[in-house]
């Protein structure tokens, strides 16, 4: 529904929200939903070793990890034009794709039977990451006619 057909008072926070949603800041709210699911996975699902990195440090250190970049994140969403927002993004999509190229090496290796599915999970959320942020800015998508295209078109398909 068009902003315009809102009323007017709620108007100028629709607004507000659409160019929230078109900036680089949903991007960044996606990639901490994404670190904070990692964060809860390590707090109480995890019960043995599932990665060579989690035998290094303990479940709780990458728990600490993954929720710091997180946080991180959420406030580059907050301010998402300042250099926090930059620092977030490295950050969250640095970590993917360490991820990524762990789980990969294990599944050429011989490591992990399945890495290769680890690698597609967290190499697409990387690339989509590139995609969204890297393809510019986006603005809303408004469809107009053309001035005598219609008309032109009808004399056509009669003659």
């Amino acid at each position: 529904m068009p902003i315009e057909y809102l009323p007017a008072p709620v108007q100028p926070w629709a607004r507000r929200l659409r160019g929230w949603l078109l900036s680089d800041a949903s991007a960044l709210l996606v990639l901490a939903y994404s670190a904070w699911g990692h964060a809860a996975a390590y707090q109480w699902i995890h019960t043995q070793v599932t990665h060579p990195a989690e035998a290094y440090f303990g479940f709780h250190v990458w728990a600490l990890v993954w929720a710091g970049v997180g946080v991180l994140a959420l406030a580059g969403a907050v301010w998402h034009r300042h250099l926090v927002a930059t620092l977030a993004t490295g950050a969250v999509v640095g970590i993917h794709a360490l991820w990524a190229a762990s789980h990969l090496g294990g599944a050429l290796v011989g490591d992990f039977a399945r890495g290769y599915v680890g690698f597609s999970v967290y190499s697409s959320l990387v690339l989509l990451t590139f995609w969204s942020l890297w393809r510019g800015a986006r603005t809303e998508i408004q469809i107009r006619p053309i001035e005598g295209e219609h008309s032109a078109g009808r004399a056509r398909a009669r003659s």
